[in-house]
């Protein structure tokens, strides 16, 4: 798999766990979707910059959006991508439950 396969499948997740199409994250980005659909199929090589749009439209750092990776378990990469919009005050209460659920059982 290629750098741009990986990233494609990145913004391609995102986009979907947040519940966009290819069209509305094209308008985001003031461009085509046939572009969004090349990028998030690893046809096109990216700049730093137009990565960096693909997080903002997400409302993600960029650096958190990268170091996402495909090779994880599914649930993890849902996860990750459903806690990385939301505020650090929500992440943090999901985190304690997370916590919660997971002690053992007495």
């Amino acid at each position: 798999m290629t750098v741009e396969q990986t990233i494609g499948i990145i913004i391609r997740d995102m986009r979907k766990n947040l519940g966009i199409t290819q069209e509305e994250t094209a308008e985001i980005l003031e461009t085509l979707p046939s572009y969004v659909g090349a990028v998030e199929r690893g046809e096109k090589n990216l700049t730093i910059r137009t990565v960096q749009r693909f997080a903002h439209a997400f409302d993600v750092d960029v650096f958190e959006m990268l170091s996402l990776k495909t090779e994880q378990n599914e649930t993890i990469t849902a996860i990750n991508l459903y806690l990385l919009p939301q505020s650090e005050k929500k992440q943090k209460k999901m985190l304690s439950l997370i916590q919660l659920f997971c002690e053992p059982d007495e």
